[in-house]
C-alpha cells in the first residue's frame, strides 16, 4: 500500500500513532507541478540523495475556515447522494449479475444432486439482437455552417449583382481617369508644385455608381466569409474523424459496449476530455500510455520500491533492489530521449464510464442533459499511487478513507489502516475515493478525496469552456421524466433496463425448467419390495443382489423365494404422478417477455403455427418504430459528442498541429476562435449510425455511373476511378490494376529528313528605282513588263473628267453624313 506501512520497517515515525511512514517522491500540494524534464530530474535526484522531509499541507486544516467548510459540505453531499441512489445502484448491479448468468436469487442449491440449476437463458440472445440493431456502425461527424444574415446591402437576388456589375463596367473609364488625376495631384502636391497649376479634383462618381460598388463589396465580403467558414468546417470535420479514429479502445468498440451497458444496467456515460501537451489525465476506459503517463507510472513504482522496507534476510530486498535498478535505467533513458512530437500527446480523450460512476443531484427530473440538477459528481476509486501521481499530492497523514470495493459499502480510516498488517493491506488492494464535482450554479469543478480536509486540485472552470457546461454525456433509452425521485420504489430518472423488464419472466422460465427436470428425476422407475420376504438367510440379503450392478445375461439366485412364488408378488413399481405439460408451459411468460421487450417469436425462430405473415409484418413495423426511437436517442448523443469535440479543437489546437494531422491544405483560425465555434455547428451525418444498405448503394451507382462515364469521356478523363468504385461497391476482390497495365506499344518509324536547300534572300525595292540592267533581268526572270503610260486610267479618261467625278463624290458624301449620324444617335 503506497504511503502507509506498519511496524519497525519504516523510517519516519508519527508521534501520535507510533507508526512510521516513508516520504513519497511526488511534490506536495502547495508546490506547483513540474514539467516532465524537471520531474525526471526530481526522480533521479531522489534516487541519489533521498527526498528531504517536508510537511504535508493536506494533513492540516486549511487556513481559511470557509474553505474547509466548503470541502466538508461537498464531501457530505457526495456521501448523501450515494446513499440516496444506493437502491437504484444495487438494482443496476443485480441486473448486471443477472445478465451474466446469476439468475437464481440468493444462489439456488438444487435438491436433485445436480451441479447446476436450470437456466434457460434467453436474455443473452435478446441483448445481442438489440445491441446489433442499435449500436452506431459508422458514426461520421458533419460540420454545418449556422444560418446567418451575412449581407447588409445585397438583397440575395442575382439580378442585383448583374446590374451592379454593368454599372461598374460603364463607369470604369471615368473612374480610371479620376484615379489617374488623383494620383497626379498627390504627386504634384508632394513635390511642392504651385497649387494654381495642380489640376482640380475630379467630380464625385454618381450615386448609382457608389451604390453599385457598395453592393458588390458587400457581396464579395459575405461570400469570402462563407468560403472561409466552409473551409474551416471541412477541416474540423476531418480533424474530428482523426481524433475519433485514434481513440483506444476504438470508438466503435466502446460505443457498442456502451449500448450493451444501457440495455443491461439502464445508463452509460461518456466523459469528453482534452489532454494538453505533457498533461496526465486519469481515465477509466482509455488505455493510451502517453509520455507523461509513463513518467508518472515510473515515479510511482520507484516510490513503492523506496517504501517497501523489509527485514535484512527477506527475499523482497533483492527483488526491490533489482526493480529499483531497472526503474533508474528507464528514467535515465527517458531523460536522454527527446520528448515525443506534440501531435501524439494532445487531443480529445473519450472516457466511457460505468452506470454507477456518476452521482446525480436528486433534484434532477430528466437524465437527458441533467435537467434540474445543480451538481453531478464523477466518483473514481483510485489506488493511492495513482491518485498521488495524477494530482501531484501526498496523502500521508491526510485522513483519507480507504475502500476495499467499488460499492462504497466498507471503508476504513487511516488510523484503522495502521491496525492492519502489511500483508492484509497489500492483499485487500485498498483504494481512495476521488470525487470530481461539477457545480452548475457556480460554474466550477471541485476535486476532493473522501476524508481529506482540503481540495487536491484548485477549483476552476471546466477547461476548455464549452457552450455545454457538463463534460459528461448520459446515454439512456426510453428516458422518462419524474417530478420526484423515489429510489425505493424504483421510480426515478433511471428507466428500467431491458434486463429488468425481462427478469420476472426469465425467472418463471427457470423455475418451470428446473421443476420439470426435478419431476423427471422423481418419475424414474422405483421398485417397492416387502422387506420381510427378502430377509437374509445365509448371510446375504436378496435385496443387495437385486440392487447391485450387473452385466448382461447375469443369473441372480434368490435364496428367500418360495416354491411357486412369483417375484411380482414381492416387488412392484412405485406409482408416480404423470407429467402434465401444461403445468410447465412457459408460453405465457415468453409472450409477456416479448411484449415487454418489443420482440416477437419470429425474431428468435419460434414462430407459432397459427401466426400469419401479416401479423409478423405488423409486429416488425412496431419493433422498428421502437428501435428507431432508441437510434434517434443515440444519434443525439453522438451529435452532442461531435459538437463538444469541435468546440474543444477550435479553442485549443493550434494551426500547425491541425496541418500535421489533416494536411497542409487545412484552414484553421488563429484568432477569434470563439466566433468560428459559434458559427459552425457539428452533428452526426444522417444515417451514418445505421448499417449501410449495400444494395441501395449499388442501385444508386448503376443509375449515376453511365452519366459519369459519359462526362469523364467528354472531358478526356480516365475511366479507371469509375471502374474501381464499381468493383468496390460490388464487393468483388478483382484487382483492376492488373487489367490496366500499359501495353507494349511499338513506336512508329521516324520520318526521313528532307534534303537541305540553299538559303534564299528576299529583297523588296521599287521597280523604277532599280538600275536599267537589273530591270531587264527582272523582266526576263519574272516574265512581265511594266505597264506603258498610255494604259493608265487618267490618260484614258482625261484630267477634266477625273476632276468632275471627284467633285461629285465629295458632294454625295456631305449629304449622306448628317443622316448617318442621326441614325447612330
Amino acid at each position: 500500500m503506497s504511503g502507509i506501512v506498519s511496524g519497525k520497517r519504516t523510517r519516519t515515525q508519527n508521534q501520535e500513532s507510533g507508526h512510521e511512514f516513508m516520504i513519497p517522491i511526488q511534490k506536495t500540494a502547495s508546490v506547483a507541478p513540474q514539467g516532465f524534464l524537471a520531474r525526471i530530474g526530481t526522480a533521479v535526484q531522489a534516487l541519489k540523495t533521498g527526498r528531504p522531509l517536508v510537511d504535508n499541507p493536506l494533513s492540516h486544516d486549511p487556513e481559511d475556515r470557509s474553505r474547509g467548510e466548503l470541502v466538508t459540505e461537498l464531501q457530505k453531499w457526495c456521501l448523501a447522494e450515494r446513499e440516496f441512489w444506493k437502491p437504484v445502484f444495487d438494482r443496476m448491479r443485480e441486473e448486471q449479475r443477472f445478465a451474466a448468468g446469476k439468475q437464481w436469487v440468493g444462489g439456488y442449491m438444487p435438491r436433485t444432486g445436480m451441479k447446476e440449476a436450470y437456466v434457460g437463458d434467453v436474455i443473452q440472445q435478446m441483448i445481442n439482437r438489440q445491441t446489433a440493431s442499435l449500436y452506431a456502425k459508422n458514426p461520421e461527424p458533419e460540420a454545418e455552417i449556422v444560418e446567418r444574415m451575412n449581407f447588409e446591402l445585397w438583397d440575395g437576388n442575382q439580378d442585383t449583382i448583374d446590374a451592379a456589375q454593368a454599372v461598374m463596367q460603364q463607369a470604369a473609364p471615368i473612374m480610371a481617369q479620376a484615379q489617374q488625376i488623383n494620383a497626379q495631384r498627390q504627386q504634384m502636391m508632394a513635390q511642392g508644385t504651385d497649387p494654381t497649376t495642380v489640376p482640380p479634383e475630379p467630380p464625385a462618381p454618381p450615386q448609382a455608381v457608389t451604390m453599385a460598388g457598395d453592393v458588390l463589396r458587400d457581396y464579395h465580403t459575405g461570400m469570402a466569409e462563407k468560403a472561409i467558414l466552409r473551409k474551416v468546417a471541412d477541416t474540423a470535420t476531418l480533424l474530428i474523424k482523426n481524433q475519433w479514429n485514434n481513440q483506444n479502445p476504438p470508438l466503435l468498440v466502446s460505443g457498442k459496449k456502451a449500448v450493451t451497458r444501457v440495455l443491461v444496467s439502464r445508463v452509460a456515460y461518456m466523459k469528453v476530455l482534452y489532454r494538453r501537451e505533457m498533461e496526465s489525465v486519469f481515465t477509466q476506459s482509455a488505455s493510451d500510455m502517453e509520455f507523461s503517463d509513463r513518467i508518472a507510472t515510473l515515479q510511482g513504482q520507484l516510490r513503492t520500491c523506496e517504501q517497501d522496507a523489509t527485514e535484512a534476510d527477506d527475499a523482497r530486498n533483492e527483488e526491490a533492489r533489482l526493480m529499483k535498478i531497472s526503474l533508474e535505467k528507464q528514467i535515465e533513458e527517458l531523460q536522454a530521449e527527446q520528448p515525443p512530437p506534440v501531435i501524439g500527446d494532445e487531443g480529445i480523450i473519450i472516457d466511457w464510464l460505468g452506470s454507477t460512476a456518476v452521482l446525480v443531484d436528486r433534484g434532477c427530473t430528466d437524465l437527458h442533459e441533467f435537467v434540474g440538477a445543480r451538481r453531478i459528481a464523477h466518483e473514481m476509486f483510485m489506488s493511492v499511487q495513482d491518485c498521488e501521481a495524477k494530482y501531484k499530492i501526498d496523502l500521508r497523514d491526510s485522513g483519507a478513507k480507504f475502500y476495499d470495493n467499488a460499492e462504497g459499502s466498507y471503508t476504513r480510516s487511516e488510523s484503522e489502516m495502521h491496525e492492519s498488517t502489511e500483508k492484509e493491506v497489500q492483499a485487500k488492494n485498498y483504494k481512495v475515493c476521488v470525487w470530481e464535482i461539477q457545480d452548475k450554479r457556480t460554474g466550477l469543478v471541485y476535486t476532493v478525496v473522501d476524508g481529506v480536509k482540503d481540495f487536491i486540485k484548485e477549483p476552476a472552470t471546466n477547461s476548455p469552456e464549452l457552450s455545454r457546461f457538463w463534460n459528461i454525456i448520459p446515454i439512456v433509452f426510453n428516458c422518462q421524466e419524474v417530478e420526484e425521485n423515489l429510489p425505493e420504489q424504483d421510480v426515478t430518472i433511471f428507466p428500467r433496463s431491458q434486463v429488468r423488464l425481462a427478469m420476472p419472466m426469465q425467472q418463471d422460465m427457470n423455475t418451470a425448467g428446473e421443476g420439470l427436470r426435478e419431476h423427471r428425476v422423481a418419475n424414474r422407475p422405483t421398485m417397492v419390495a416387502v422387506k420381510a420376504a427378502f430377509a437374509s438367510v445365509g448371510g446375504q440379503n436378496d435385496c443387495e443382489k437385486l440392487r447391485a450392478p450387473r452385466a448382461a445375461f447375469d443369473l441372480i439366485l434368490l435364496e428367500n423365494l418360495m416354491e411357486k412364488q412369483k417375484i411380482s408378488d414381492l416387488i412392484q413399481l412405485l406409482p408416480v404422478a404423470p407429467i402434465d405439460e401444461k403445468m410447465y408451459d412457459v408460453s405465457a411468460s415468453s409472450q409477456a417477455m416479448m411484449l415487454a421487450t418489443g420482440e416477437q417469436p419470429s425474431d428468435i425462430g419460434a414462430q407459432r403455427p397459427d401466426e400469419k405473415a401479416t401479423g409478423q409484418n405488423i409486429a416488425a413495423q412496431a419493433r422498428a418504430t421502437s428501435i428507431g426511437s432508441c437510434i434517434d436517442d443515440l444519434d443525439m448523443v453522438y451529435s452532442m459528442l461531435a459538437q463538444m469535440c469541435g468546440e474543444m479543437l477550435l479553442k485549443e489546437m493550434s494551426g500547425d498541429q491541425v496541418k500535421e494531422l489533416v494536411g497542409r491544405g487545412a484552414t484553421w483560425p488563429d484568432v477569434a476562435r470563439e466566433d468560428f465555434a459559434r458559427d459552425i455547428f457539428f452533428a452526426i451525418k444522417a444515417g451514418s449510425t445505421g448499417r449501410p444498405n449495400e444494395q441501395a448503394d449499388l442501385n444508386n451507382f448503376k443509375v449515376i455511373a453511365p452519366q459519369l462515364g459519359q462526362l469523364m469521356t467528354q472531358a478526356g478523363k480516365s475511366l479507371e476511378p469509375l471502374i474501381k468504385e464499381g468493383v468496390r461497391r460490388l464487393g468483388d476482390k478483382l484487382n483492376v490494376d492488373d487489367f490496366l497495365k500499359p501495353a507494349q506499344v511499338v513506336p512508329p518509324p521516324k520520318p526521313e529528313p528532307e534534303p537541305s536547300k540553299p538559303p534564299t534572300i528576299s529583297i523588296t525595292m521599287p521597280f523604277q528605282a532599280l538600275p536599267p540592267e537589273i530591270q531587264t533581268q527582272v523582266e526576263q526572270a519574272a516574265g512581265f513588263k511594266p505597264a506603258s503610260p498610255a494604259s493608265h486610267l487618267i490618260n484614258k479618261v482625261g484630267h477634266a473628267e477625273s476632276i468632275k467625278a471627284h467633285t461629285q463624290n465629295l458632294e454625295t458624301a456631305n449629304q449622306v453624313q448628317p443622316q448617318t449620324m442621326q441614325n447612330n444617335s
